[in-house]
């Protein structure tokens, strides 16, 4: 396997065996009521996971300013972890805990954890110290999960994502202040 930095979205990636990480499903113009079916293959908790990373990823990570909740959706696409494995990531590996998921996801992109150390623990062939994970992430961003409580979903708060995903103000939008 050749190795080269990882860097979400750039150009720079991850080679692995067997693993296309390049070819990403979505782009910028996808709308989020389709990045939650690409991502989560139409697979009905997937779909719910995909939902409470939209609407809680920037609560729990708000140094990722310039796309919220989108941030933690890119990242499962460069990471090329989709439907069931999204099940796998949240409820094996993270012990069905959001901040966790979000903590693997978010240090990948800080280039603390591979996209492929992420996959195989994902396939069981490695294993990943969330805890470890947890504090790295922590000491590179000091806010993150600093003022989140892990709450349950309640039954509407995914349908009310639905439904603002099937709205127009759904789409991602990043003013120039933001880059």
């Amino acid at each position: 396997m050749i190795q080269m930095p990882h860097t979400c979205r750039g150009t720079l990636t991850m080679i692995t065996g067997g693993r296309d990480m390049e070819k990403e499903r979505i782009t910028h113009n996808t709308s989020a009521m389709n990045m939650i079916q690409i991502l989560s293959e139409n697979k009905p908790e997937a779909m719910l996971i995909v939902m409470d990373l939209l609407r809680e990823s920037k609560k729990i990570d708000p140094s990722s300013n310039a796309l919220g909740g989108f941030g933690s959706l890119y990242d499962l696409d460069s990471c090329g972890i989709y439907g069931s494995r999204i099940e796998q990531l949240h409820n094996e590996i993270c012990g069905g805990d959001l901040t966790r998921t979000v903590a693997c996801l978010r240090a990948t992109q800080l280039m603390l954890v591979s996209p492929d150390d992420l996959n195989r623990a994902i396939d069981n062939e490695g294993k990943l110290d969330v805890d470890d994970i947890m504090t790295m992430v922590k000491e590179k961003l000091p806010s993150f999960a600093l003022n989140y409580t892990v709450k349950k979903p309640q039954a509407n708060d995914n349908k009310n994502c639905f439904q603002k995903c099937l709205s127009d103000e759904s789409s991602i939008t990043i003013s120039e202040d933001k880059v």
